[in-house]
């Protein structure tokens, strides 16, 4: 597993987001890094929050509208994302 640091946080939602054709959740990224050993999980969960926004104002996604329940935050709605242009 690679040592987690903001910035391959950071590529590996681009890497989520370029490599389906559908709206996701966060989480659903993360799942995939932390299962295909490209991250290790990071001291503090929440850090996700600031990856999020760095991999958005570096437009590799960005908000579709839309929410769903989450199941890694008690079934709470979290914003659907996609893919965007510079991914």
């Amino acid at each position: 597993m690679t040592e987690f640091t903001k910035e391959r946080a950071v590529e590996a939602i681009r890497a989520y987001a370029v490599s389906i054709d559908r709206p996701f959740l966060i989480e659903d990224a993360v799942s995939v890094a932390y299962n295909n050993g490209s991250l290790t999980p990071p001291p503090d969960g929440r850090i996700w929050g600031g990856v999020t926004k760095s991999a958005e104002k570096q437009g590799f996604i960005r908000k579709t509208g839309e929410t769903a329940p989450a199941t890694t935050s008690n079934s709470s709605i979290k914003p659907l994302w996609i893919r965007a242009e510079a991914a």
